[in-house]
């Protein structure tokens, strides 16, 4: 990872490690970079007043999580809600000159 906001290149000599650790305990996860500042994660800014918003994550059923998003500045609030659950059978269209171009190209 790197610190660099934009423009950095992917491969970039500034690389740096960065240390991500989490208490099974209490439940709570932290990350250091290499020289030992504290990772701040992307912030979420309000779409009224531009100022920094707070957020609260759930877990409403097994894999279905809500993030509530408000701004303590203007009261502005949204939810977002992320479904992890897979579906059980998906349809899955089959190209039907596959095996005809797998014949033609490796023969």
């Amino acid at each position: 990872m790197s610190r660099k906001k934009s423009g950095s290149s992917k491969y970039s000599d500034m690389d740096e490690i960065i240390f991500m650790f989490e208490c099974k305990t209490c439940d709570t996860r932290e990350a250091y970079w290499e020289d030992g500042t504290v990772w701040e994660g992307a912030r979420t800014y309000c779409k009224k007043c531009r100022g920094q918003m707070s957020h609260q994550e759930k877990e409403e059923k097994p894999n279905i999580f809500t993030a509530t998003y408000s701004c303590p500045d203007c009261s502005y609030e949204y939810t977002e809600t992320v479904d992890l659950n897979i579906p059980k059978e998906r349809k899955v269209e089959v190209d039907p000159y596959l095996e005809l171009e797998k014949k033609i190209l490796y023969r």
